[in-house]
């Protein structure tokens, strides 16, 4: 049975962070990754009659996207620099083997993220969604640099404590 335009949409909001950190992996640029995102998400709609399952949606996205991604950098540059076609083949096997896992981890570290300071979030926006340098986040905020590396070390420290916690609490 073919996944409804509901359906695809509810996959593509549930797997958005997970794709477009892909992506951005594949370009190196968050907001050429974000088009393609939306590009390839556009185009799987207007195939949804040939979506047999989930799975088989995210297979298909994961290589449309990527060779889309390609194709856009290799007209802009002229060459494709980036990660090997073996490369990205082996990680979207394994992103397809570890979903479940992913997944998991992702609404913990979403939680850990929530928990975190107003600040802390903020640094989070600017370097990982924005795609902002240190240098860069430490002339927004009129902070010294190293007081930007130094908490963004604890920041990751605290994420990563926060995200195994968790994890104990759920296997309890």
């Amino acid at each position: 049975m073919a996944l409804t335009t509901e359906s695809i949409a509810e996959v593509f909001l549930s797997h958005r962070l997970g794709l477009t950190a892909y992506l951005s992996m594949v370009t190196q640029n968050h907001h050429l990754a974000e088009d393609v995102f939306q590009e390839t998400c556009v185009k799987a709609l207007g195939k949804k009659e040939s979506f047999e399952s989930t799975q088989h949606l995210l297979n298909w996205f994961r290589v449309a996207a990527r060779n889309r991604a390609i194709d856009l950098i290799r007209s802009r540059d002229g060459k494709y620099q980036g990660l090997s076609a073996k490369v990205l083949e082996l990680f979207e096997q394994d992103l397809a083997d570890h979903q479940e896992e992913r997944k998991h981890l992702i609404r913990l570290l979403m939680d850990c993220v929530s928990e975190s300071t107003p600040r802390n979030r903020e640094l989070i926006r600017l370097k990982y969604f924005e795609g902002w340098s240190g240098e860069q986040i430490s002339q927004k905020l009129n902070r010294k640099i190293d007081s930007i590396y130094q908490a963004m070390s604890r920041l990751h420290k605290a994420l990563h404590l926060c995200v195994s916690e968790k994890q104990k609490k759920a296997v309890l």
